[in-house]
């Protein structure tokens, strides 16, 4: 008798907790902070977990490889990570903070993207001008690589996974390949000149593209009919990298040669800010409730949160040499929350 009641207390103790942490996911999910992740471009490179809300380092995952492009899936349970010297794909589980899988690639990679079902991952294989797509419930690669322009960089899917933009960087190259994630293949080359980081708009009707340049540009390509409209946005020097807020409202670039963000309006096309932050930005991400942009300064090893409210830097988190995180390195707030309800209550 008493060591069934002892089991129906210890049942009824987890049901409660369960219903504690469903109750906060319910009522408080937007307000937890996100973990941020950060990639260290050396041949040892390690991963830094940053807490968002206390503004610090929780964690360090080794990975090796020269980490390079990041991404978080939409559920924040894993964290893909490329080794752009390996030619490998790093897959960190949330849950322990450690590397549960590694994908070999054709040939050395920069980025990767994720599609919101989880399901597919797309690396930009720079070193042999290709894409792969690679089965997330497997970790194992489908099919042969897609054929991209030279020096496959940037990436980005539209909102419905259907179709998969990518930047051919090379010089002279000057294209955004258009890859039809259906039958794996292009359907569509449009002219961009220098382009580097693609970020798609909530609503799927535009990408927007970093033009690197003295004086970079942010031009927009229709996806209706996969063609550059003639909107052309200046913003800092060298930019490499972007990132939109959830709403579509707001566009952050990173300007990695004048060492600054430029807050875009996307409803009037113009900057109406420009935040002074660390050296060499290099990676920039905007967490789930819009109330944070995470920017992460190569020079400075350090990464930058910004107040998304009045655009002004709050403060910076020290973090290793040469932090690179190129692609959506921050995890959904509610993916966070669950973890800790759970792993401790």
């Amino acid at each position: 008798m008493g060591s069934k009641r002892t089991q129906f207390c210890g049942i009824a103790s987890r049901v409660a907790r369960w219903a504690q942490v469903l109750s906060l996911a319910l009522c408080g999910a937007a307000s937890a902070a996100p973990l941020a992740y950060i990639g260290h471009n050396t041949s040892n490179g390690t991963v830094r977990v940053v807490d968002v809300a206390t503004q610090s380092v929780v964690g360090t995952i080794a990975v090796g490889g020269n980490p390079y492009g990041i991404a978080v899936n939409a559920n924040g349970t894993r964290v893909y990570v490329v080794k752009s010297t390996t030619a490998q794909l790093a897959v960190i589980d949330t849950a322990t903070q450690q590397v549960s899988a590694t994908i070999n690639l054709p040939g050395n990679a920069r980025t990767v993207a994720v599609n919101a079902a989880g399901t597919r991952a797309y690396t930009a294989n720079f070193a042999v001008d290709s894409v792969s797509v690679i089965d997330l419930t497997t970790n194992q690669l489908i099919g042969a690589p897609i054929a991209v322009g030279n020096e496959p960089e940037g990436m980005v899917l539209n909102p419905s996974g259907t179709r998969l933009y990518v930047s051919n960087i090379a010089t002279g190259e000057n294209t955004v390949s258009v890859i039809d994630t259906a039958s794996a293949s292009v359907i569509a080359t449009i002219p961009v000149t220098a382009p580097r980081a693609l970020v798609a708009h909530p609503d799927g009707s535009r990408i927007y593209v970093v033009r690197r340049a003295a004086v970079s540009t942010i031009g927009i390509i229709d996806t209706a009919t996969n063609t550059l409209t003639p909107t052309s946005i200046a913003v800092g020097n060298s930019s490499i990298c972007a990132a939109i807020n959830g709403a579509g409202t707001r566009l952050y670039v990173a300007n990695f040669g004048s060492a600054s963000t430029s807050v875009i309006d996307t409803t009037q096309n113009t900057v109406i800010a420009t935040i002074n932050v660390g050296a060499v930005p290099f990676g920039i991400a905007v967490s789930a409730d819009d109330s944070r942009v995470l920017q992460v300064s190569n020079n400075g090893s350090r990464v930058d949160i910004i107040d998304a409210a009045n655009n002004s830097l709050i403060t910076n988190v020290a973090v290793d040499a040469f932090p690179v995180a190129y692609g959506p390195f921050m995890q959904p707030p509610s993916a966070q929350l669950f973890r800790n309800g759970f792993e401790n209550p």
